[in-house]
């Protein structure tokens, strides 16, 4: 299984108190991450499109995790969208982009 998506969990938990539980769980469930280990995917409370830096992307909530790391081998990760385009942020969240090798 692979899962991928908005899990609304920091990864740390100073971000905002108990964010990091539901990121805690998945990995005492057994899940391991196969994204970027750099924080700056998303935006902290609120925010204006039309300012800002990409040094307000912050922390981690997007995620790509599988619970059978001997099979799904993370090749490289990256953070995308981390610059402005026509005066204009896309969104508070910035991409994220895992390029994996699945054995079987």
């Amino acid at each position: 299984m692979i899962l991928v998506g908005d899990l609304n969990s920091d990864v740390k938990t100073e971000v905002k108190p108990g964010d990091g539980q539901a990121y805690r769980t998945l990995l005492h469930a057994g899940l391991r991450e196969r994204s970027t280990s750099v924080d700056g995917c998303c935006i902290e409370g609120s925010y204006d499109l039309r300012s800002g830096s990409a040094a307000e992307f912050n922390h981690r909530v997007d995620h790509v995790m599988t619970d059978d790391p001997s099979q799904v081998k993370l090749i490289s990760s990256r953070i995308t969208g981390t610059k402005m385009s026509h005066g204009y942020w896309d969104s508070d969240h910035a991409g994220l982009f895992s390029s994996l090798n699945i054995l079987r």
